[in-house]
């Protein structure tokens, strides 16, 4: 009899042990679910947040496209007015230093002071997050329109020599344009752009100095940008 009592313990025993394993692995199973359910809700949420930002950052491109786009349509016919970059998604653009479509359509002006302007895209390429860089190829010819409003210091007389040398010349000029998408709104372009005058201009006159006199009191930057008065 004691043998029974002990065989039955023993029964008892690895029954309880059974019991408790499979409490212990059900409960591990329902731990496990719980712990899958909540990764699962929180990889939904990461998956809607880059949806958002992947739609957003699709608008943002195609912002930055039109704005370029329509910058250099802009540029090859100048007889449209601001209107034409108001037709796209921004409504805001900072323009190198300044601030608004006018003061773009403003800076630009200098440009009629020249004679057969051409501005050539090269390239667009996407930059780093909401940013198109261009590359372009400007060419202008130097008239005596030119010297006048753009290089009135040449019209001395002891400056004719530099005038001979600039008068009737064509310079190709390599450039940059950067669009930049942002803002609070989401609506404001940045619009940076500059063009190498300085290495054609060197080489019209054949010395950094002479350069340096041209430049002087000259309406625009080496960098074929229009200077504050």
């Amino acid at each position: 009899k004691p043998i029974a009592e002990l065989l039955e313990l023993g029964q008892n025993y690895k029954s309880k042990k059974s019991r408790e394993n499979q409490k212990r692995y059900r409960q591990k199973q329902n731990d496990l679910i719980v712990s899958l359910d909540k990764d699962i809700q929180y990889l939904q949420v990461e998956i809607n947040t880059l949806e958002i930002q992947r739609r957003r950052m699709s608008a943002a491109i195609h912002g930055v496209w039109d704005v370029a786009v329509g910058y250099f349509r802009l540029n090859r016919n100048r007889r449209h007015r601001s209107g034409q970059l108001d037709n796209t998604k921004s409504s805001d653009v900072v323009y190198n230093s300044g601030y608004g479509l006018k003061v773009m359509m403003q800076s630009r002006r200098f440009l009629h002071w020249f004679d057969d302007v051409e501005e050539v895209l090269e390239s667009l390429t996407k930059s780093p997050k909401y940013s198109m860089v261009a590359t372009t190829r400007t060419s202008v010819t130097i008239t005596q329109q030119t010297l006048t409003n753009v290089f009135p210091h040449l019209l001395r007389d002891d400056e004719l020599h530099l005038r001979n040398k600039l008068l009737g010349q064509r310079m190709i000029m390599c450039g940059s344009t950067r669009f930049v998408w942002g803002g609070a709104s989401d609506r404001e372009v940045g619009v940076v752009t500059q063009s190498d005058q300085l290495t054609p201009m060197l080489r019209l006159l054949g010395s950094l100095e002479s350069v340096l006199r041209v430049f002087e009191k000259a309406l625009i930057s080496p960098n074929f940008l229009l200077r504050s008065i």
